[in-house]
């Protein structure tokens, strides 16, 4: 968790205190300080103009319950121009001072710093389901249940109004913002206490010619410092008997060998309604697994918690049997780490998707927000 008043960038992974504003017009970063009197002072760098003078044109907006800056207002002047330049900058101009300093300009997570946060990573081939089980797990019946697991506070799915659009700045060619989910708790008084960062990942870094390039270690390294990860496989990587091997973009065996045991996992397959047109399936020692319709990873389940517990131990014996490289990984000996077999929904008519018809999207979500300590199974059905 980032505590209340720290930021954690989501590209470089390092936490931070100081507040730096990015003005994109004028290619100015500006950091605020404030002296032992109280007074707040500008620091302002520009690249390729020098920064004459910097100064406030009125006090800076500063959040009540988190001490952080949220609004500053303001003029440039540079030393080859006698014009001031005004700005107005607000939240979302917030930048990585530790990107700064290696001359990368990289916008923080919407509201850093205004309340405990916490960093869940998402990781997997491609066409596995990640993006798609992020938005069916916060629609509908999946999101009441998650709810649920949060008693009397509220959870907020997608940004706020002054985040939809944010300022086109210079930010860094990987850009953390464009597979960034945010959620909002929020206490029933409407007061914002913690933010749940879900970063998704481009399935193409699993590829063996990706591991180890830059763009693999810029994605990657926040997820070093992350709260919890959720590890999302679809049913190709279930071998069925008798069929030919399927074309596999990359091998994700040399992440999961990274991953600490420490951090939460929910190991997840999803697409669980296809494997029956795979039957039977057989374990790694050739043990033959007859599953069928009325198989319990095929039904759906609520979220009491007897029933969650239950339907995690099934789950992982058979993704254990199933899936060699877990039961190689260190996942396989986590006491930390959930397994998940699950629906995403099924392919509607005119390439349209319908979520309503999968099931179980919300488990994961239940298990990670449990493991962070941010609430606790419902003990009740969901509506």
């Amino acid at each position: 968790m980032t505590p209340i008043g720290k930021t954690r960038c989501l590209l470089c992974g390092k936490v931070s205190g100081e507040t730096v504003f990015y003005a994109s017009p004028l290619s100015a970063s500006i950091a605020v300080g404030r002296s032992r009197t109280g007074r707040y002072r500008l620091f302002a760098k520009s690249d390729g103009r020098e920064v004459a003078a910097a100064w406030l044109s009125e006090r800076p907006e500063v959040h009540k319950d988190s001490g952080q800056i949220t609004k500053i207002v303001g003029a440039l002047r540079f030393r080859d121009d006698e014009h001031p330049h005004p700005f107005l900058l607000r939240s979302r101009n917030r930048v990585c001072p530790h990107c700064l300093e290696r001359g990368t300009v990289t916008q923080l997570p919407p509201g850093a710093g205004l309340a405990p946060a916490f960093l869940i990573g998402v990781a997997g081939l491609p066409g596995t389901g990640k993006s798609v089980l992020l938005r069916s797990a916060f629609t509908g019946k999946s999101v009441m249940a998650i709810r649920q697991a949060l008693g009397s506070f509220r959870l907020e799915a997608g940004m706020s109004s002054e985040y939809e659009v944010p300022e086109a700045t210079q930010l860094a060619q990987s850009d953390p913002m464009h597979l960034l989910k945010v959620l909002r708790v929020v206490d029933p008084q409407g007061k914002l206490t913690a933010l749940i960062y879900l970063k998704d990942s481009p399935g193409e870094l699993f590829d063996p010619e990706k591991f180890g390039t830059e763009s693999w270690e810029k994605h990657f390294a926040p997820f070093v410092h992350a709260d919890a990860m959720l590890y999302v496989m679809d049913h190709h990587a279930v071998q069925a008997a008798g069929a030919p091997p399927p074309q596999q973009t990359g091998d994700p065996h040399p992440f999961l060998q990274e991953l600490p045991r420490s951090i939460p996992t929910a190991v997840v397959l999803t697409k669980a309604d296809k494997l029956a047109d795979h039957l039977p399936l057989h374990s790694r020692d050739g043990q033959r697994l007859l599953l069928n319709r009325a198989s319990p990873i095929f039904q759906k389940t609520s979220p009491q918690l007897e029933a969650v517990s239950q339907r995690m131990a099934l789950d992982r014996q058979l993704l254990l049997e199933l899936v060699p490289y877990l039961s190689l990984s260190p996942l396989a000996h986590s006491e930390q780490a959930g397994y998940f077999t699950l629906s995403s929904g099924v392919d509607g008519p005119k390439g349209s998707f319908d979520y309503a018809a999968g099931y179980n999207q919300f488990l994961p979500f239940l298990f990670l927000l449990n493991a962070m300590g941010l609430g606790c199974f419902a003990g009740k059905e969901a509506g």
